[in-house]
């Protein structure tokens, strides 16, 4: 069970923005106003939300959600036959864009309006590797990275949004129950 909360620098909640289901990958609009999430297991989907609620942007299981820095394309990680793709859809909705595969499960994001960030594997080594949006074309711009991101932890060296982390929280909890509860 997931809750997707809005909060301000000091970590001062300011809205829950979902509650209590499957919901994942939070981005937002460079306004703050309209955020983007994915959700569902059953029926996995793209959600785009506002103020005045929350409409389906696409059917389909993804994960890393990244708004453009213009604020006009979302990006995404899908998992296809041959691996995690990265593709992005207009924050409207509209045709499915696909940029690049990945050799990592590491969220890509954008380095500008045109380009993304991709994790890759080069040499047996993790690198972030810069590439066109609409063309997957490498623009030649490169950052060593450190991890692959398989243990669902995101990559410390990564250059996707340095300035505006996304915080992923677990808890879990340990209880002890008497061997009377364990005997059958």
């Amino acid at each position: 069970m997931g809750v997707l909360e809005r909060v301000d620098h000091t970590g001062r909640g300011i809205k829950v923005l979902t509650g209590g289901g499957a919901e994942h990958s939070p981005a937002c609009l460079p306004n703050g106003k309209v955020w983007f999430f994915s959700a569902g297991e059953a029926k996995p989907q793209i959600m785009r939300c506002d103020d005045l609620g929350c409409r389906r942007l696409l059917e389909r299981a993804a994960w890393g959600l990244s708004v453009s820095p213009d604020g006009t394309r979302l990006a995404f990680m899908t998992l296809e036959k041959q691996g995690p793709i990265v593709e992005w859809i207009n924050v409207e909705g509209g045709e499915i864009h696909p940029v690049a595969e990945t050799e990592t499960g590491c969220a890509a994001g954008w380095a500008s309006p045109q380009t993304l960030w991709v994790s890759r594997r080069r040499d047996g080594k993790i690198v972030w590797t810069e590439v066109d949006a609409d063309s997957g074309v490498e623009t030649g711009r490169t950052v060593p990275g450190i991890r692959d991101c398989s243990t669902g932890e995101s990559d410390p060296a990564s250059p996707v949004n340095p300035d505006l982390p996304v915080i992923v929280s677990r808890r879990s909890q340990l209880r002890l129950v008497g061997n009377e509860h364990l005997r059958r």
